[in-house]
């Protein structure tokens, strides 16, 4: 119960960076600190529950540093093309995918690379150039969703 509502919580501060997102090509901090404060009441509310499985704090940090580290490894390859906004936007929504299990992440990436591959080809075959910015924010909220429906339904 706990993990549901925490997770519908993070999603809707998540929807509302990846909308700054895409309007301003910035990840702001208040709200990718406020997805990580959000997760970290929600772990610590389910540890004190009744019924609570566990929580390991490896695994928050393992889904964290598996769900921002390709973005990190993009950036330092190439800095223009991802943004340290992105960076943490990834490591605050891969604590709660690390809260599920850290091999959440892995799946989420793969979301994140298909749908960002797909909107980047159509923004750059609509524009007809390869030199425009695309956000990457809605991308990780697509693989942040996929992969908790599909692993809480």
């Amino acid at each position: 119960m706990v993990v549901i509502a925490t997770v519908v919580v993070v999603a809707a501060v998540a929807l509302r960076a990846a909308v700054e997102d895409i309007r301003s090509h910035v990840l702001r901090n208040r709200l990718t600190m406020a997805i990580a404060v959000v997760t970290i009441v929600g772990v610590t509310l389910d540890a004190l529950w009744p019924e609570s499985k566990g929580i390991e704090l490896g695994d928050l940090l393992r889904g964290s540093a598996i769900f921002a580290g390709p973005w990190l490894l993009i950036h330092l390859a190439q800095p223009t093309g991802v943004g340290f906004g992105d960076i943490k936007y990834g490591g605050a929504l891969g604590l709660s995918l690390g809260w599920i299990s850290p091999d959440a992440a892995l799946g989420a990436i793969l979301t994140v690379l298909v749908v960002g591959g797909i909107h980047a080809a159509a923004v750059i075959l609509a524009k007809r150039t390869t030199h425009v910015a695309i956000p990457f924010g809605p991308a990780i909220l697509a693989g942040y969703t996929a992969e908790m429906v599909t692993r809480l339904t």
